[in-house]
């Protein structure tokens, strides 16, 4: 059996630091998420049926030990850590660990990844060759596409096109995207790379994927214009990725080597004066619209920042101020209330340090 071990490293051209721990053992790593409010990385391990917890210094301890059989993608919402487990989607509770939900996905042979836009989780069954949504909270599942796949694995919300992006494990993987609610799907790029795992965003929009097949991390553009970059080689089956925007770090679980991937990566989401650059904001449609009395704004925020969201009428006028205070990373909702408005346009500006505005158009009709 070979040697826990968490590898910290530069990305390439790199010397390697490899920091070499015992308190637990990686058994076929197959999904990594970063528990940024605990300080640790958190890695499913589909071998033995266990997730293993990572400290900032490496030390490896176990956190789930029981009722998984083999885990594979993980994403965090509202504080529960939710993971696949075959045919199941099975969450626990970030504070202490004890299982909050066991659901059965009608149909499914091979639940794969996992991701969220903040409400609802999406899940891939490469078996199947289907993406579900499924909503934690009523605890229900819908295949939400199973036409034009062939072996999906890897997913990342895409909250600034309103879409998921898609790899999937075969021979000259596309990159493609599904988009949402409807799970339109689309082809963004062809590629020549071969069995891809895991995908992932930098705070630039910068698209990373893992293959098997090369062994490495490749990146692509924002709008997958040109052929993707080799960022990090040398990995073992390296699967289902995260790219932590505050370290700017890579974390890459390898299933062949039994071994976690740490690569520094060079700063990506604030410029020389800490502002955020373009890509650390994205701003989703709104929903529903035209709408009455409220309606939503989805916004993922890649680096923490101070947010103000304020709605203005046709004229320009201040409306309601929906959000305006520092938030950290990750999925945030704004709702624009509207029961004491009169009907008509209004406009949803994002704003943020550094960053030009965004701005969503709404209608509202009585």
């Amino acid at each position: 059996m070979l040697e826990p071990r968490t590898v910290i490293r530069t990305a390439l051209p790199a010397v390697m630091l490899l920091v070499c721990t015992s308190a637990a053992q990686y058994d076929a790593p197959e999904s990594v998420i970063r528990d940024a409010p605990a300080s640790r990385w958190l890695v499913s391990n589909a071998g033995d049926g266990s997730i293993t917890q990572v400290d900032d210094g490496g030390e490896t301890s176990s956190w789930i030990d029981s009722g998984l059989d083999s885990p594979k993608g993980m994403a965090i919402l509202d504080g529960v850590l939710y993971v696949t487990d075959q045919t199941s989607v099975k969450g626990f509770q970030l504070e202490d660990g004890n299982p909050v939900l066991d659901l059965p996905v009608d149909g499914a042979l091979f639940l794969n990844d996992l991701c969220t836009d903040g409400a609802l989780l999406y899940v891939s069954d490469t078996n199947q060759n289907r993406v579900h949504s499924i909503d934690p909270l009523a605890e229900e599942a819908e295949i939400l596409l199973d036409d034009g796949l062939s072996s999906p694995n890897g997913l990342l919300h895409d909250a600034g096109n309103g879409r998921l992006l898609l790899c999937s494990f075969r021979v000259d993987s596309p990159i493609q995207a599904v988009a949402l609610p409807d799970g339109e799907l689309s082809t963004l790029c062809e590629t020549d790379l071969d069995n891809l795992d895991g995908l992932a965003f930098d705070a630039l929009g910068f698209v990373y994927v893992s293959s098997w097949s090369s062994n490495a991390v490749f990146r692509y553009s924002p709008d997958f214009a040109g052929p993707p970059e080799s960022v990090s080689t040398g990995h073992d089956g390296p699967a289902d990725i995260w790219y932590d925007i505050p370290g700017e770090i890579l974390a890459v679980p390898n299933m062949g080597a039994n071994t976690l991937d740490l690569v520094e990566m060079p700063p990506s989401s604030v410029n020389e004066r800490g502002e955020l650059r373009p890509g650390s904001l994205r701003v989703g449609p709104a929903h529903p619209s035209p709408f009455n009395p409220s309606t939503r704004l989805k916004i993922e925020l890649l680096r923490d920042a101070h947010l103000r969201v304020r709605a203005y009428d046709l004229l320009g006028r201040l409306a309601a101020t929906l959000l305006d205070g520092r938030l950290p990373p990750g999925s945030h909702t704004a709702t624009f209330h509207a029961a004491n408005l009169p009907s008509g346009p209004y406009f949803l500006s994002v704003e943020t340090e550094g960053l030009p505005p965004q701005v969503r158009r709404v209608l509202l009709l009585r």
